[in-house]
């Protein structure tokens, strides 16, 4: 007997990635017409925008081994004598791009970061029955948990550090967050990226790279006509750190590889020598 086909989604098998869920609800499909609409929303990336929806079924597994990437602390992985290091205020001068680059915490970094979003993106949801109706309030939940993860992996990233007065800058760990959620917008992350990071190498003040990459992410993306939450939410994750390293006294430290000795310094300040001392010993002389 023939095989009868059909267009009906009730007759087509789901699994998942072999049908993109948009096509059976249009009105959640993340295209480029739809972006800033408030019923069109997250999984961000993928080739397929995929819709949530409150009868989606989640892999726990997957779900468990993306946070467990982005949630990681990097500090905790250094000894007390490396986070001693990193204390010195010396060390901002230093910063340099290729320093940054030679740096394996620097690859680890970027590569759990972007591992972590892809998973949350491709293999944590797994598709509903196309006959089952969303409810708005699951729908608000599932929308704002990606978000949420990601807000909270940079805080940990930052404030984790194993010292009150040490907060880390995470920088390639946000540049890995930037590659798997803008994968569709590769010319915005590209682009936007090079940007920023010349820039920022240009003035020689790392710190305002938190806040340089957003607007040129945001500028590419109105260059290329695809501004969207994507790109609002990952400049958003830029601005974090760079907000919590405001203060003088608890600025962002720089996890690379130095070629150059570093002066010691200790926690406690040296105290200063009065002149009056010096003229007293030799008034006795």
């Amino acid at each position: 007997m023939p095989r009868r086909e059909t267009s009906n989604p009730d007759d087509v098998a789901h699994t998942p990635g072999s049908v993109p869920l948009h096509e059976y609800y249009p009105e959640l499909d993340l295209s480029a017409g739809h972006v800033l609409s408030l019923t069109a929303f997250y999984p961000l990336v993928g080739s397929h925008p995929i819709s949530l929806h409150s009868s989606m079924r989640i892999d726990y597994l997957y779900l468990l081994l993306a946070v467990a990437l982005l949630w990681l602390p990097l500090a905790l992985l250094f000894g007390r004598r490396v986070r001693r290091e990193l204390r010195n205020p010396a060390r901002g001068v230093l910063v340099t791009l290729p320093a940054l680059l030679r740096s394996p915490w620097s690859w680890v970094d970027l590569l759990r970061a972007t591992g972590g979003v892809w998973i949350l993106n491709h293999l944590v949801y797994l598709p509903p029955p196309p006959t089952a109706k969303p409810t708005p309030a699951i729908l608000l939940a599932l929308r704002i948990g990606l978000p949420l993860v990601l807000f909270i992996g940079v805080w940990i990233q930052t404030m984790l550090t194993g010292s009150r007065r040490l907060r880390l800058a995470p920088l390639f760990y946000l540049l890995g967050i930037t590659i798997a959620m803008l994968l569709p917008f590769w010319q915005v992350s590209f682009f936007g990226g090079v940007l920023g990071l010349t820039l920022t190498g240009m003035l020689r003040r790392w710190q305002l790279a938190f806040w340089l990459l957003p607007a040129t992410l945001l500028a590419a993306a109105l260059l290329f006509k695809q501004i969207g939450i994507p790109v609002i939410l990952v400049a958003l994750l830029y601005m974090l750190p760079g907000l919590l390293g405001l203060r003088p006294e608890r600025r962002l430290s720089w996890v690379f590889t130095q070629t150059n000795t570093l002066p010691s310094t200790n926690d406690k300040p040296r105290r200063r020598r009065r002149r009056s001392d010096g003229l007293t010993s030799s008034a006795k002389l």
